[in-house]
């Protein structure tokens, strides 16, 4: 039985050890405390700190030669935690996150020390790790194909990156269940990560399907109870299979055998709050530390781990077929430019906006006859992103953000995505308190919905964003409903875009596939080509034929033609070369300085002194601004931002410290630095 035992340590002793302990707050050094025994690193101990005690771990053991003659008296480690202590290789990949991000080393600790427990806690008796009843798989032939090459990569517990690439419904899912059957056969541990927490719905039951038990569970969602009691069973080395979200990278695996990234491309593993990093690349950096396989997994994969195995320095394997007797989906560009005047016509003839194309229109009515699904995709919550008086012009935004609130009719409200400010949807306008004179400007999902009910009124619709499947067991019910057939038109954002397997959907359209493409995103065009193939990837997975249908205002974009002639060669190979002819990552590195205070003048001030600091550098190296941030201000606090370009072999992490160690800012300003940014906002 596990316990808290009272240390010895209160009571001076001639022989005493120094030893360095890092605590989990915004603090990037380690605190020197005194102990009548050794202890190794990684130990858990409760120690004294400020007005309080903490929780913290044993990072390095000093003897007590080291300080002969303190100028201060030590304090006392009060407890020590008898649970095992974290193993070297992972102190030594939470040393490298803090390094490398230039995090302060108690902010990553926080994002493996995340939960709070006490004795009690430490004695209960938590249930006995399932045991695997494992269904075999049938493979089709290029499954097998694959898998057999996979399988000879991780044979022996080592570091590799392997790329696991398979065009949408190539049963890529399958390829890496035979490598965590063979992880679980050894009775060792592997973690997976998704990117969203919406992903894991289907996945769990195809993975309780094949294994005979559902994996554990981590992400931001779970109680606290359920939080502390699967974060100790990993800790002891009683869980051995954990899907989760980004955080789930920090969990205190023993050791791990295996790492699995699914969907290795998704933005959603970037984390833009507090501690900045990239799950993606930090998995990399906890394999290396691990000694262990690690698989990336994508049907789109990101220009940088394409990057990666032409440089060799990843595996590749690859799925070109679908599984089964089914096919890619035909996709169709339809120009908007030219179905204008129809939907003019149709909106004098019903007094209403239309954004469904005739043709598009008319493709739904058919596969409405035929009894199959329709997926209808539009990457915009909400009913309407702008609302704006007809009669002074005024543009409803945010307090908070700079940003348009955004119209959510079915509760009669306008929120903003940014902060989540809400207020109900006014009356009158604010500004020139004018009666009846507020518009919605611009489609959103709820927009879209309106519109299907009115053209096909007997249509069963589902509408599927963040919003509507927030409630994990209303989402397993909605999902089941398409599953079972009793939904005919799916209405959904970027969340119903990839890991979900419908077999009767057989029709998918992107109402508005230019929108990832108006942004200065470097990655804009990428992003836009993962999503729109992602999503399109839907339809026709099943017996059935698909197709897609784009509408775009812009068809002969190199992104809608590669997505039309499935050229993601052409596609990857032009994006590269932009890339690289500008120094931009996976070329060069990039960071950006944000400063972010409540007060406007502060911030401003602030990056001035930042600009007058700036220390020498190589005449490559670029720094831009300062400049407002794109959102100069979120959630009420003002943003500027600096933006470094590099290149590669030069150290930015070194510059970047050298230059903000030089200045000191009010308290109540924050600069925060994000290596590797992946959003400009």
């Amino acid at each position: 039985m596990l316990k808290l035992q009272p240390s010895s340590l209160s009571s001076p002793k001639e022989s005493s050890h120094h030893i360095q302990v890092a605590i989990p707050m915004a603090l990037n050094m380690t605190f020197t405390y005194e102990s009548s025994v050794p202890l190794q690193p990684g130990t858990f101990v409760e120690v004294p700190f400020r007005r309080t005690t903490t929780i913290g771990i044993v990072w390095h053991s000093n003897p007590t030669s080291s300080l002969k003659n303190p100028p201060f008296k030590l304090k006392n480690i009060t407890q020590i935690y008898n649970i095992p202590p974290l193993f070297p290789s992972f102190i030594k990949f939470i040393d490298w996150v803090s390094g490398y991000t230039l995090a302060p080393l108690g902010n990553v600790l926080k994002l493996f020390l995340c939960v709070h427990f006490t004795e009690k806690h430490l004695i209960q008796i938590l249930p006995e790790a399932p045991i695997p009843n494992i269904q075999n798989l049938i493979l089709s032939k290029p499954q097998q194909k694959a898998w057999s090459s996979l399988n000879k990569l991780i044979s022996h517990k080592k570091f590799q990156p392997i790329l696991l690439q398979g065009v949408t419904g190539s049963g890529k899912t399958e390829v890496y269940f035979k490598a965590i059957e063979n992880v679980l056969k050894k009775e060792r541990t592997c973690l997976i990560l998704q990117p969203e927490i919406n992903l894991t719905f289907d996945w769990i039951n195809r993975f309780k399907r094949h294994f005979g038990f559902e994996p554990s569970i981590w992400h931001s969602n779970l109680t606290p109870k359920k939080r502390r009691d699967t974060w100790l069973q990993i800790l002891r080395g009683e869980i051995k299979v954990v899907v989760g979200t980004r955080s789930a990278l920090f969990l205190p695996f023993p050791s791990l055998d295996m790492i699995l990234v699914d969907e290795e491309h998704d933005t959603s593993y970037k984390q833009e709050e507090q501690t900045l990093y990239h799950a993606r690349d930090m998995a990399v950096v906890r394999a290396k530390y691990e000694n262990c396989p690690i698989i990336l997994v994508s049907a789109t994969p990101s220009l940088e781990t394409q990057v990666n195995v032409k440089k060799e320095r990843y595996k590749a394997i690859y799925i070109t077929e679908r599984y089964g007797k089914s096919s890619m989906p035909a996709i169709h560009l339809i120009d908007m430019r030219e179905a204008a005047s129809n939907l003019r016509k149709l909106q004098r003839e019903h007094k209403r906006t239309f954004y469904l194309a005739s043709a598009t229109q008319e493709e739904i009515k058919k596969n409405l006859e035929k009894k199959q699904q329709t997926l209808i995709f539009l990457n915009r919550r909400g009913y309407a992103p702008l609302t704006l008086c007809l009669s002074c012009g005024k543009r409803l935004e945010c307090p908070n953000c700079t940003a348009w609130l955004i119209e959510h009719r079915a509760k009669s409200s306008l929120s903003c995505h940014h902060c989540g400010y809400t207020r109900v949807y006014p009356k009158k306008c604010p500004s020139c308190k004018e009666d009846d004179t507020l518009s919605p400007f611009g489609p959103g999902v709820e927009r879209l919905e309106e519109e299907i009910s009115f053209l096909f009124p007997k249509a069963r619709i589902a509408l599927m964003t963040s919003d509507t499947l927030s409630n994990q067991k209303d989402a397993i019910q909605k999902f089941k409903n398409i599953l079972d057939r009793k939904v005919d038109i799916i209405i959904g954002t970027q969340v119903m875009a990839k890991g979900h397997t419908f077999p009767h959907l057989t029709l998918t359209i992107v109402t508005d596939a230019d929108l990832g493409l108006s942004t200065t995103d470097m990655r804009a065009s990428e992003k836009t080509f993962q999503l729109l193939q992602q999503v399109g990837g839907r339809a026709g997975r099943a017996d059935e034929p698909g197709q897609v249908i784009l509408q775009t205002f812009d068809p002969n974009h190199p992104v809608m033609k590669a997505l039309q002639s499935y050229d993601d060669a052409a596609f990857y190979a032009l994006e590269q070369e932009k890339r690289e002819q500008a120094n931009l990552p996976p070329f060069g590195h990039l960071a950006s300085i944000i400063i972010s205070s409540s007060k406007e003048e502060e911030a401003r001030q602030t990056c001035q002194h930042l600009f007058s600091c700036i220390p020498p550098h190589n005449k490559n190296v670029q720094v831009l601004g300062p400049a407002p941030a794109s959102m100069a201000k979120r959630k009420r606090q003002y943003r500027w931002r600096f933006l470094i370009q590099a290149p590669k072999g030069f150290f930015l992490q070194n510059f970047l410290r050298r230059w903000v160690s030089k200045i000191k800012h009010p308290s109540s300003t924050k600069i925060s630095i994000d290596i590797d940014p992946q959003s400009f906002m």
